[in-house]
């Protein structure tokens, strides 16, 4: 084969280490020889009576750390009893009474036993997802039911409030009906009255007894009323409405409290004691002897720089870990405008300036803000801050 027809061998190939200018790709490597041979140059391999007799293996790469350094052999047995690999020397000399499998033996069973590692893994991690699935599952359920429950209680509230309501509008709309009825009977027994005393006076206007006609011109008109004055006016319920709504309000908000506390009382039961690591303190902060309060200093103290420590940031970490669950511990805080709360994993970079974010293995940070939006409005107010009191408002 000519030289501009030789194909190189493709990168995670094995070149052939006889061939010039292009390397080839190796076809077998000889244990022997210590060298990879292309389908050319391997020839003499196979037809040379004394090179025939050569281990011929797969092309593999660093064909020296096959080898015995000591004895230049293949490395074909494992010492069980060294854990390591050796050759037929070896085996008759410094290892002659320990225990020896052939090479590819023992990788064989090293292999299964890993992949049967990786297999266990695997299904431990399988059933971890399926049990958090079922766990998740459980949670959504029983969070939907108390949604639904608490939605039904609430709609309940409303649709009282609304018959309530519409109870309070339809007496004032029947009492000022009835007061307008009042009016008009008033009013229609007035104009029969008059219209009779009208129907008399024309009877009277045509009779020739004019002394009669005097006599009863002479008479006292009905008494009627005055109803210059009166008015109906149309009915207004924005005042009535509103009244409504407000009263609505405060009981949906006392509602809301009492679920609120509810809630609360539900987080409390995943509560844990959660102590300050001084090991992990930045030298800034003063940590009180039980580990319970911290606050910040104006001196930085010399202290033992360990790879625990905060040396950048002000910042301290709590004593206890935890690696799955649902966890719940109130912090008190006081005298300060702004901080963090959160969690973190092990690994965090505790000696450089990082942002706190997921990908620096800042899990959940909090903000003083967003903390306070999320429990319910806190507001701190002036001094230390301490793990486990009761907080604020």
């Amino acid at each position: 084969i000519r030289e501009s027809e030789k194909k190189a061998a493709a990168p995670g190939e094995v070149p052939c280490d006889v061939c010039t200018g292009t390397k080839v790709k190796a076809l077998k490597s000889c244990l022997d020889c210590v060298v990879s041979y292309c389908e050319t140059h391997l020839e003499p391999h196979l037809t040379a009576s004394g090179l025939r007799r050569h281990q011929l293996v797969e092309p593999v790469e660093n064909l020296e750390s096959r080898m015995c350094p000591k004895h230049s052999k293949p490395l074909e047995l494992f010492c069980l009893s060294d854990q390591t690999r050796v050759c037929l020397m070896c085996s008759v000399l410094e290892h002659r009474s320990h225990q020896l499998v052939p090479l590819g033996e023992y990788l064989f069973e090293e292999k299964k036993v890993y992949l049967q590692q990786m297999i266990e893994k695997r299904r431990e991690k399988l059933e971890e997802i399926r049990e958090s699935v079922r766990i998740r599952k459980e949670a959504a359920d029983r969070a939907k039911a108390e949604g639904v429950e608490m939605f039904i209680a609430l709609m309940e509230l409303v649709r009282r409030g609304l018959k309530e309501l519409m109870k309070t509008m339809e007496e004032q709309q029947e009492a000022e009906e009835r007061e307008a009825e009042g009016l008009i009977k008033e009013l229609e027994e007035e104009i029969s009255e008059l219209m009779k005393r009208s129907s008399e006076v024309e009877q009277l206007s045509h009779s020739e007894d004019h002394l009669l006609q005097h006599f009863c011109s002479l008479k006292a008109p009905p008494a009627t009323k005055d109803w210059t004055e009166v008015m109906v006016h149309p009915s207004s319920y924005e005042g009535t409405v509103l009244r409504a709504v407000a009263q609505l309000e405060d009981t949906l908000s006392d509602e809301m409290m009492t679920i609120k506390m509810l809630e609360m009382k539900r987080l409390q039961q995943f509560a844990v004691d959660v102590t300050l690591d001084p090991l992990t303190a930045n030298p800034y902060l003063v940590l009180s002897d039980d580990g319970k309060q911290v606050y910040c200093s104006d001196v930085w103290k010399n202290l033992p720089d360990n790879p625990k420590r905060f040396s950048k940031y002000i910042n301290v970490l709590g004593k206890q870990n935890f690696s799955s669950g649902r966890f719940y511990f109130e912090v008190q805080v006081k005298g300060k405008t702004d901080w963090d709360l959160g969690v973190v994993k092990e690994s965090i970079n505790r000696k450089e300036y990082i942002a706190a974010t997921p990908k620096n293995d800042y899990l959940n940070m909090l903000n003083s803000l967003l903390w306070f939006m999320y429990a319910g409005n806190f507001k701190p107010i002036n001094e230390v801050s301490s793990l486990g009191g009761k907080s604020q408002r």
